[in-house]
C-alpha cells in the first residue's frame, strides 16, 4: 500500500502542469524527482552535472542514460551562432595568401612558345646524397600525350591534381572519341582549384601550374598558366614559383616573335640561368611539337646550350669592357690635347 501511494505521488509530480508565470519559475528549474528515483540512479546529485538540471528528465531511464553518457548534448541553445563577415573575409583571405606562399616557394618553371613549338624548363629539385633520382617524381608531369604540365608549389598537391586532370582526359577521349584541347583542360584544372577555394574542411592548392601543348589537327603552340585561386590564363612566355618576377621581366626585354627551336630552347634555358646557380645539372627542359610526342632533353645537351650562352655573355662582356676602354682613351686624348696647345701657346709668347 505503501510502495503505491508513492507511484501515485511520482505520476503527480510528472504530469503536474508547468507553471502559468515565467518570472515565477527560472528557466533551468525542473519539477523535482522523487528521493526514491535520485537514491536508485547514478546521478543522484544533480548539482554536480549541470548538464542533468538542464535536460528534462522524465523517467529513471533517463537518469541512467545521462549518467553513463556524459557527452550526450544537452538541451539546444536558445540562439543560433552567427558568423562575422569580416572575420570570414580575413580568414579566406589568409588561407589564400598561403596558397600563393606556398606556391611562389617552389622551385621556378619557365613556359615558352616559338613559332611551331613549346617549351616547359624547370629547375630540379636538389637530391640526397642517398636517393634515386631516376624514380623521383619530377616537376614536369604528362597530363595526355599533346598536354604537359609543369608546376611550382607542393609537391603532393601538385600529384593529386594532375591524376584528376589525366583522369578527366581520358573520360573525355573515351566520350567524345577526342583528345582534349589545351584550353580544355586548363580550364578543368583551374576549375578544380576554385572549388578548393570555397568547399568547407578542405584548403585550396598551394601551387601554380604551366600547361603547354597542341590542339588536334592544329600546329598553334598553346600556353596556359593557372593559380590557385583558380585563374587561368594564356600567356607567349611566363615563369612561375620563386623568382619569377625577376625571370618574367628577363623573358620580356628577350622574347621575339616566331622564334624557331633553337633560339626557343636556348631562350628558356637562359631564363633559368637567371635563379639556378648550379648550372645545366639543375635544369631540366621538355619539348613539345605537333604531332610528337614530348622531347626531353638529355643532361648533355643542356650542358652545351649552358656552355654556348656562357661564351655568348663572356664576349659581350668583353666587347662592352672594349667599348668602354677605347672610349675612356679617346676621352684622356682629347683633354690632353688642349692642354698642351695652351702650354704651348703659353711658351712661345
Amino acid at each position: 500500500m505503501l510502495r503505491r501511494c508513492k507511484d501515485v505521488a511520482a505520476l503527480q509530480v510528472l504530469h503536474a502542469p508547468p507553471p502559468t508565470s515565467a518570472a515565477a519559475v527560472d528557466a533551468n528549474s525542473q519539477p523535482p524527482l522523487p528521493r526514491s528515483w535520485q537514491a536508485n540512479t547514478l546521478a543522484g546529485n544533480n548539482a554536480a552535472r549541470p548538464e542533468l538540471r538542464r535536460f528534462p528528465l522524465r523517467s529513471p531511464l533517463h537518469v541512467l542514460i545521462f549518467s553513463l553518457h556524459p557527452h550526450l548534448p544537452s538541451t539546444a541553445p536558445a540562439t543560433r551562432p552567427t558568423l562575422n563577415p569580416h572575420c570570414v573575409s580575413v580568414r579566406l583571405n589568409a588561407i589564400m595568401a598561403g596558397s600563393y606562399d606556398r606556391a611562389l616557394s617552389g622551385t621556378c618553371a619557365v613556359g615558352v612558345k616559338g613559332k611551331s613549338i613549346a617549351v616547359l624548363g624547370c629547375e630540379k629539385r636538389s637530391a640526397v646524397k642517398l636517393q634515386d633520382t631516376r624514380i623521383t617524381p619530377s616537376k614536369i608531369g604528362m597530363v595526355d600525350s599533346h598536354v604537359c604540365l609543369a608546376f611550382a608549389g607542393l609537391n603532393a598537391d601538385a600529384r593529386i591534381l594532375i591524376d584528376k586532370a589525366r583522369v578527366e582526359a581520358q573520360s573525355h577521349r573515351l566520350t567524345v572519341e577526342d583528345p582534349v584541347t589545351i584550353e580544355y583542360i586548363t580550364k578543368y584544372v583551374a576549375g578544380v582549384q576554385q572549388k578548393y577555394t570555397q568547399s568547407g574542411g578542405v584548403r585550396p592548392f598551394g601551387i601554380s601550374t604551366l600547361i603547354i601543348g597542341f590542339d588536334p589537327n592544329d600546329d598553334t603552340p598553346r600556353l596556359y598558366q593557372t593559380e590557385p585561386s583558380g585563374i587561368y590564363s594564356a600567356w607567349k612566355a611566363n615563369a612561375i614559383g620563386r623568382s619569377s618576377k625577376t625571370v618574367r621581366e628577363f623573358l620580356e626585354r628577350n622574347f621575339k616573335e616566331e622564334m624557331d627551336r633553337e633560339e626557343t630552347i636556348k631562350l628558356t634555358v637562359k631564363s633559368l640561368l637567371e635563379v639556378v646557380q648550379t648550372g645545366a645539372k639543375n635544369i631540366e627542359i621538355a619539348l613539345m611539337a605537333p604531332g610528337k610526342k614530348v622531347e626531353y632533353l638529355e643532361a648533355e645537351k643542356i650542358e652545351s646550350y649552358v656552355k654556348e650562352i656562357e661564351a655568348e655573355k663572356a664576349a659581350e662582356a668583353a666587347k662592352k669592357k672594349g667599348g668602354r676602354g677605347g672610349a675612356s682613351a679617346s676621352t684622356a686624348t682629347g683633354t690632353s690635347t688642349p692642354i698642351g696647345g695652351t702650354s704651348g701657346g703659353v711658351t712661345g709668347s
